[in-house]
């Protein structure tokens, strides 16, 4: 049976119907034992990715969903800071780089969530880890799939000097495929492509946006997004100069 679904379907859905998909999707993915990165979207990149994996920077990031007071299903962003030194102003979600005090990546996500918006998530808030992603730009992130049911977006306590704000994005939007584009440019001759989902004035691409858009794909939501000639993702087992923890 195909998966498949045309917009009135998929913005029909019921919430606890989208969060059974995502959930299986995220533990199919984490379980599947794959890496997963801006190479999927760049063959030629893979390569030199895979030369340098030893030295990515080491970063976790939670993927929180709840359930907003129009009753839909969101997923939590946060938009960086215009004044920091790195990605300002870019949206993507709480978390940032593992520091030598966090036993493994998941300490790692629950500090910086807390310390960004001041929400602490507990272990019974992880539905489950995504597949590592490791990004071009020189990190190797874990991100963990959470759910936090009765979050209340304007109760959080943001870091003023990391997150300018956070809003948040229905899944239902997420899902249809006129939400999202297959962008690029060229350097060196070469066409690079990214996942963009448009939200207005601020929109989610890049790293976060690739992470989300794999596991939209791997919960069986068809966004219509393959890059032209895509490399497949890496069993870990390939890998064992990382720590995958």
């Amino acid at each position: 049976m195909s998966l498949k679904q045309t917009p009135n379907e998929s913005k029909s859905q019921p919430a606890d119907d989208l969060l059974i998909r995502l959930a299986e999707g995220a533990r199919r993915q984490h379980d599947a034992g794959l890496l997963n990165g801006d190479f999927r979207l760049n063959a030629p990149i893979r390569s030199k990715f895979l030369s340098q994996i030893t030295t990515l920077k080491r970063a976790s990031v939670a993927l929180i969903l709840f359930y907003a007071p129009d009753q839909r299903l969101h997923l939590l962003l946060i938009q960086r800071s215009t004044k920091l030194k790195h990605h300002p102003g870019q949206v993507g979600f709480p978390g940032g780089r593992r520091e030598p005090e966090d036993n493994n990546s998941w300490q790692t996500a629950t500090r910086e969530t807390a310390e960004e918006i001041g929400l602490q998530l507990l272990d019974r808030h992880l539905i489950s880890p995504l597949a590592l992603y490791g990004s071009h730009s020189g990190f190797l992130v874990c991100p963990y799939a959470c759910l936090v049911p009765d979050l209340k977006v304007n109760e959080l306590v943001l870091d003023t000097t990391e997150v300018d704000r956070v809003f948040s994005i229905p899944v239902t939007e997420l899902i249809q495929p006129d939400f999202s584009e297959l962008g690029s440019f060229t350097k060196k001759n070469f066409p690079y492509y990214w996942v963009k989902f448009n939200n207005g004035p601020v929109s989610l691409w890049g790293l976060s946006a690739g992470i989300v858009a794999f596991w939209l794909k791997d919960s069986g939501f068809d966004l219509d997004l393959e890059a032209p000639a895509p490399s497949p993702a890496i069993p870990l087992q390939h890998l064992q100069r990382i720590d995958v923890t």
